[in-house]
């Protein structure tokens, strides 16, 4: 697989200096996905797979969230420790709409401070972002209602990342810090 051999040196490069996991962000297709995860479980270290998807919840290659985790799994004999979205705003999930096996894997999100699709963020001159408390009680409500699993990463403990991503700021991590 093309993605899988793109990524392996890097990846090989990475374990060599040490690090203690991986992680694979804004992935907009399963295959180049599988790809990645295939060439990280090489490693033999702790990965993570990280989706950026539409207002609908689908990956960008049109493929369910749910159906990309199984995918990938499936591909995989190492599966990754978790799963994420990024770079999507936190509505964009749909939450009430995924099926609930769903959340046992997605262990995070690292959300857009705006609303808007990809495509009008890519032609938009200006920073787009909604309400701090918005997009923050949006984060949180993801966090309480869908119950972002725990998960032990070698000496690691996260119990959920929940972040931000594109126009986001200090004052919108203190803002779920402090909620």
């Amino acid at each position: 697989m093309e993605s899988e051999e793109f990524h392996s040196w890097q990846l090989s490069q990475l374990k060599q200096g040490g690090v203690d996991f991986l992680i694979a962000e804004t992935l907009p297709s399963v295959e180049e996905a599988i790809g990645i995860a295939r060439a990280m479980e090489y490693t033999r270290l702790p990965y993570i797979i990280s989706f950026v998807i539409d207002r609908y919840g689908f990956v960008l290659d049109s493929t369910s969230l749910s159906d990309a985790l199984l995918q990938i799994d499936s591909a995989t004999s190492r599966n990754p420790v978790g799963y994420m979205v990024n770079c999507s705003y936190p509505t964009f999930l749909v939450a009430e709409q995924q099926p609930v096996a769903l959340f046992s894997r997605l262990i995070g999100f690292q959300a857009n401070a705006s609303s808007l699709d990809h495509c009008d963020l890519d032609n938009s001159e200006n920073l787009e972002a909604e309400k701090v408390s918005k997009w923050s009680d949006t984060m949180l409500a993801l966090n309480r209602n869908y119950g972002i699993s725990v998960l032990a990463l070698c000496h690691y403990h996260i119990d959920g990342v929940l972040g931000g991503c594109c126009g986001t700021g200090v004052e919108h991590l203190r803002y779920i810090a402090n909620h």
